[in-house]
């Protein structure tokens, strides 16, 4: 939590460049959380971050090599690894960030819906390499919406960027009053964004909506019901998704109950934005649980093993086919370091 956040020892190396104002908790004056937000709204509300939020929405299909990103889930990628874009869909009160090291090119991104949000954004930073240098960040994603799950949501983020010890730059900034629409004769506002694409080679951010959710989505979707961090699930030396075997909450009579409502009354329970949802939430939603009471606990899901994987690479057809095993990793471009998810093999911990 913030609380927690402000509690902890600072270094003096952490910094927010954001809108042309350096926030660090380094000194005697450290900033509190509304200075911080308030500099990321201005960042928000430039000219370049309001035509983002009204940018056209691209439609991303098997043409653009795509890897998606579901909600408690993030990606790491660098270039050559057989991924062209990355992006992620549906976030309403969740945040999608980007993390880019400035040097490398190294790409993470997650869909954080406030689970554990100060370990899955250390990780993700983490995954980008040993001697990441100035991290480029984008923030997109969360509106106004009545119970202010989108504003917790950015300010777990906000403490973590100014309070970590890392350097960060934010870019592309889309949230708050920015990311906000009400659609006339609507009595409840709407977020304008809620898919974003990631382009590994140039970084470039746009607003998008993926064909294809990728491999087992109704199995990841479950995820909203696991108390665990979001999970990197792309795999850079095999240049594979990998999902690993994660816990989630099996509870059969109010997961029965749950199947039971009518689509609205199921609407209100599960969602944080019932107004603002996709037109399939409640059906994967539904397939979700389904899937649950035929799968408890992850029964019958994983191989057995001591550490199991769903592997999966990109096929020939431009789709994610089940992997070989074992996996091999794929020799670097170039003859650059063989990398595992983000650590040179040969790099020190």
């Amino acid at each position: 939590s913030p609380q927690e956040l402000e509690e902890r020892p600072t270094k003096e190396n952490m910094v927010l460049h954001c809108g042309g104002a350096s926030l660090s908790m380094a000194g005697r004056s450290s900033p509190g959380l509304d200075e911080i937000i308030e500099a990321i709204y201005k960042v928000s509300n430039s000219s370049s971050c309001l035509e983002f939020a009204r940018s056209p929405v691209v439609d991303v299909d098997e043409d653009y090599a795509p890897l998606n990103v579901m909600q408690r889930e993030f990606a790491t990628v660098g270039r050559g690894e057989g991924v062209r874009n990355m992006g992620t869909q549906d976030a309403t009160t969740c945040l999608i960030v980007v993390f880019r090291d400035s040097a490398s090119g190294v790409t993470s991104l997650g869909h954080l819906d406030g689970c554990e949000t100060e370990a899955t954004l250390e990780a993700m930073v983490k995954s980008l390499g040993p001697d990441v240098s100035v991290i480029h960040t984008t923030l997109v994603g969360g509106y106004q919406d009545e119970n202010e799950h989108s504003r917790q949501n950015l300010n777990e983020v906000a403490w973590f960027l100014v309070k970590s010890r890392w350097d960060f730059l934010l870019k592309t900034t889309c949230v708050g009053e920015t990311n906000t629409m009400r659609s006339e004769g609507a009595t409840h506002n709407l977020p304008r964004v809620t898919g974003i694409g990631v382009e590994i080679e140039t970084g470039h951010v746009f607003p998008a909506r993926f064909a294809d959710r990728g491999p087992v989505p109704t199995l990841r979707h479950l995820r909203f019901l696991s108390p665990e961090y979001a999970c990197n699930i792309f795999d850079r030396a095999t240049h594979a998704i990998r999902i690993s075997k994660f816990n989630y909450t099996t509870d059969p009579n109010h997961i029965k109950y749950l199947l039971r409502l009518s689509d609205k009354a199921l609407l209100q329970q599960v969602s944080t934005s019932p107004f603002a949802e996709s037109p399939t939430f409640v059906k994967d939603m539904r397939a979700a649980l389904q899937f649950n009471l035929e799968h408890p606990h992850g029964l019958g899901v994983w191989p057995k093993g001591a550490k199991p994987t769903l592997d999966f690479i990109f096929g020939e057809d431009a789709t994610w086919i089940p992997a070989p095993h074992p996996l091999v990793p794929v020799p670097p471009a170039g003859g650059g370091a063989e990398v595992t998810n983000g650590q040179d093999v040969n790099a020190s911990a």
